[in-house]
């Protein structure tokens, strides 16, 4: 993965802005996704991390103030998501095998 880092203000003074990090794939390339999620802080809410990726989730609250952390956390919760998806893609090509009577 490849972080890069958005923070759109002087990064000498984190503690008052909003500080934001994307991560992105960096080999595979998806035509139904954007396969990159970004961790960042919100100014009117500083003590915690959010992690957000386009249509997959958005704005949940990783519970920690720590950027190690928040960025372990995020991993995890973005496979556990993409494993929810990978399933629901398996049943559906499983359900149109059915209907056709193939495999």
């Amino acid at each position: 993965m490849k972080k890069v880092d958005y923070t759109t203000h002087n990064k000498s003074d984190k503690e008052k802005y909003t500080q934001v990090f994307q991560y992105k794939a960096s080999e595979y390339k998806s035509p139904l996704y954007d396969l990159t999620y970004t961790i960042y802080r919100l100014s009117s809410i500083p003590d915690t991390w959010f992690v957000s990726s386009s249509g997959i989730c958005e704005m949940v609250n990783l519970h920690t103030n720590d950027l190690e952390e928040a960025e372990l956390k995020a991993s995890c919760h973005m496979r556990e998501k993409l494993r929810e998806l990978i399933a629901e893609l398996d049943n559906f090509v499983i359900e149109i095998e059915q209907s056709l009577n193939i495999s």
